[in-house]
């Protein structure tokens, strides 16, 4: 049998080219007598096709040609890119693109499979990504040599509470020796992290029991969790404007633990936001405010629109109505904020005679103190959520407009006040009322451009 691939005679039962060791297969059962080769693909085929079993060349040249071949048709086929025969088309570019198609499958395995494994080491923490590609590109344009040097960190929230992050980066020129010189040297360029740079937080969660203080005026704020709490009083139990009692719900917030003092509103008049109380005295000192005997006590002979601006100039607000009776009686509905019975020994209260001949139960002198006392004294009267002086010492300005009927159409979720009314709210008492008028629910109305001697303000924040 005559080898189509080499023209050297072979074995009949040969299966392999002895000398290209290709198949032989093929031309055993088409017969050695009817065997040519195809100019194209070079691969035997039986005489007489009308198209190359192979490669799909159309034949009918050959096949005129006696099965014959030209010299030039031959020594053309040799090129790969030349058809020596009328091609059908479409067979010609589905096998160039097939032929594409591999050679890109081909380069894109290896490629995938590296980017696989650089990822994979990178998330292991294996392979620092950021320096490498930083070494690279200081190495390629010549950029200088940074070095990080210092990190500082300084996390807070809140109000005026900044969250901030500082980085100090420090220059540093790579070093040459003069061009010729056998010492001639650049340092390789490095970046060095440093240890204490604080890992980024999304959000804060707070919960019951959290303090923060601002940074505006040093003032403590409790959290006060979101939920339900008991706002009111039962009817025919006390003051109408009190009623119906009912189940109110709050988004969380913070409020301040004590009222703002003399110091803390000095500083938002010394910086110019505020301006001065309406009156420096108290009923008995003089001066009271500005007299540092008399900066931890709460300032005093303020109207609603002073305390407005100062809570807005401290980062924070007015506290609304229901906000501050959460605060002061906690989510079952306490009389006092200490609880239900009332002790002079729990807050600044009624118990002078200088003024007037009423005292509180527990007789004269029972608080020691004849009018304000400094803030946060009485720590015995703090309300379920530690927060102080709800009941006594000073009346304290609310949010709220005043109106005596707005319980039964107040909103059950969230309540801002009425929107329309004269006067506003105030809460809590004062060092020179009794029992009834300073417990969490009650609720007195005044004008807001009046000021007093026993009054004053606290703040609240939404975090």
């Amino acid at each position: 049998m005559k080898c189509p691939h080499c023209n050297e005679a072979h074995p009949d039962d040969a299966k392999f080219c002895t000398r290209t060791g290709k198949l032989l297969d093929h031309i055993s059962s088409i017969g050695e007598s009817s065997i040519n080769v195809c100019p194209r693909c070079s691969k035997p085929i039986a005489n007489g096709l009308v198209f190359c079993t192979w490669c799909g060349a159309n034949l009918a040249d050959f096949n005129q040609n006696g099965g014959k071949f030209t010299n030039s048709q031959v020594e053309q086929s040799k090129n790969s890119d030349y058809v020596p025969f009328s091609l059908d088309e479409s067979v010609i570019n589905t096998s160039r693109e097939s032929s594409r198609n591999k050679k890109i499958v081909y380069i894109m395995i290896p490629i995938i499979i590296l980017f696989g494994a650089v990822l994979l080491l990178s998330l292991l923490g294996v392979l620092p990504l950021n320096q490498i590609f930083s070494n690279i590109r200081s190495f390629v344009f010549g950029q200088t040599n940074v070095e990080m040097v210092e990190s500082t960190s300084t996390i807070s929230v809140a109000n005026n509470l900044t969250a901030t992050t500082e980085v100090i980066f420090e220059e540093k020129t790579p070093t040459l020796d003069p061009i010729g010189s056998s010492n001639a040297s650049v340092t390789p360029p490095t970046v060095t992290p440093s240890e204490t740079l604080p890992q980024p937080t999304e959000t804060i969660v707070y919960q019951l029991g959290d303090t923060i203080q601002s940074t505006r005026d040093g003032m403590t704020q409790i959290f006060i969790p979101d939920g339900v709490f008991v706002m009111g009083s039962n009817e025919g139990e006390w003051s109408p404007d009190e009623e119906p009692e009912r189940v109110v719900y709050l988004n969380a917030y913070f409020i301040d633990k004590t009222e703002v003092t003399n110091h803390m509103y000095m500083m938002c008049v010394e910086e110019g936001s505020c301006t001065p109380p309406q009156d420096y005295t108290s009923k008995t000192h003089s001066p009271y405010y500005g007299n540092i005997q008399y900066d931890d006590y709460p300032v005093v002979n303020i109207n609603w629109a002073q305390a407005n601006t100062y809570c807005k100039w401290a980062g924070r607000r007015l506290p609304t109505e229901a906000e501050w009776e959460k605060a002061a009686r906690g989510e079952d509905g306490n009389i006092f904020p200490w609880g239900d019975y009332f002790s002079c020994k729990n807050g600044n209260f009624d118990d002078e005679t200088q003024f007037d001949d009423y005292t509180v139960e527990g007789g004269e002198g029972c608080d020691g103190f004849i009018e304000i006392a400094p803030a946060g004294s009485f720590l015995s009267g703090a309300s379920p959520y530690k927060v102080l002086d709800m009941s006594g010492n000073v009346w304290e300005w609310v949010a709220d407009k005043y109106d005596s009927n707005y319980y039964y159409e107040q909103p059950s979720e969230n309540p801002l006040g009425p929107e329309k009314g004269s006067n506003r709210v105030m809460r809590g008492g004062s060092w020179d009322n009794n029992a009834p008028n300073i417990r969490a629910a009650n609720r007195l109305s005044n004008d807001p451009n009046s000021y007093f001697n026993n009054a004053g303000f606290r703040c609240a924040y939404t975090p």
